[in-house]
């Protein structure tokens, strides 16, 4: 590991070519890495789903939520009726991906993810967000 912190403390801005073979040494020894590659698309999904209402709300000029709010609470707040459910739907899968890990009992298909963020991608795009 000597190597990711003297890359790490020599460049600060470390470039992603570099960063993904860092992570992917920390990566090594995970014996399900179809299940980990799941974690991290669903999970990634939703941050960025998140990312667009939290700005998509900024830019109707309302008011910046409380930053103790908890996510389920927040998508309440940012999202209309007809992207609430869906947001919820990937906010259950990534708290699962993150907290069940190895243990994810029922992960969704690809097939099921990429079905939902592409209803997802449509409602915010009807939005302009």
């Amino acid at each position: 590991m000597p190597v990711v912190r003297a890359a790490a403390a020599a460049n600060p801005a470390i470039p992603d070519g570099e960063l993904t073979l860092m992570v992917r040494q920390l990566e090594r020894g995970d014996t399900n890495a179809p299940l980990a590659r799941m974690r991290e698309r669903v999970t990634k999904a939703y941050d960025s789903m998140m990312v667009r209402l939290e700005r998509g709300h900024a830019a109707q000029g309302r008011a910046p939520l409380q930053k103790a709010k908890k996510e389920r609470r927040k998508i309440d707040l940012l999202a209309p009726s007809p992207l609430k459910g869906l947001a919820h739907t990937l906010r259950q899968w990534s708290n699962e991906a993150k907290h069940q890990r190895d243990q994810w009992e029922c992960p969704p298909t690809d097939k099921a993810v990429q079905r939902l963020v592409k209803k997802i991608i449509a409602e915010l795009e009807v939005l302009g967000w």
